[in-house]
């Protein structure tokens, strides 16, 4: 029943560890990657900030306890999660500005999604997916409508997010194993 909190209490446990007592600028994701291949592994545990780590901790708490109670499988929960991280290295190298990426931001959403799609009983798919895809851009939103293109500052973060979040939706309809539900009288 804990196996998914015991995992985001690792993932939370890992990031405030290496925020701690690592250099964070030796491990997160930079043009130089492909001279330092461990990057590639290590940025999801780094953090820009305080701010930006316990941003992601409470996040991610909130999203296991949300995939607790549901009763979302581990290993789906999990595979959502990597599969997110990792998923958004390409559009760094294609879309980046010159800063760094940090953090395991799109691996939260993208748990966060393929929780929202394994609770659609509780919660329509057409009420929670729309509406947090409109949370997660609505910094953009707010800058665009206040002072035209200054929005590009969160746009890149903001569309790495809702990479992850596909592709944590993408990870829960390419359903591992099928669920049976038993009829019963």
């Amino acid at each position: 029943m804990y196996k998914i909190l015991s995992f985001v209490a690792l993932i939370c446990i890992i990031n405030a560890l290496v925020f701690v007592f690592l250099d964070s600028d030796l491990f997160m994701l930079t043009q130089k990657a492909f001279n330092q291949p461990w990057r590639f592994l290590t940025f999801q545990f780094c953090h820009l900030n305080q701010m930006h780590l316990m941003e992601n901790i409470i996040g991610f708490l909130l999203v296991g306890f949300i995939a607790m109670e549901i009763n979302a499988d581990l290993w789906k929960f999990s595979l959502a999660y990597f599969a997110s991280v990792f998923v958004v290295i390409p559009f760094v190298f294609l879309l980046s500005s010159e800063g760094p990426v940090a953090g395991n931001s799109t691996g939260i959403y993208g748990a966060l999604s393929m929780t929202l799609i394994e609770s659609r009983k509780l919660i329509p798919i057409k009420i929670s997916v729309p509406l947090f895809i409109l949370l997660m851009f609505s910094m953009s939103i707010v800058n665009f409508l206040r002072c035209g293109m200054c929005f590009e500052k969160y746009f890149e973060s903001e569309f790495y997010h809702f990479i992850g979040f596909v592709s944590g939706a993408v990870v829960s309809s390419v359903s591992i194993k099928r669920r049976k539900y038993i009829l019963r009288r």
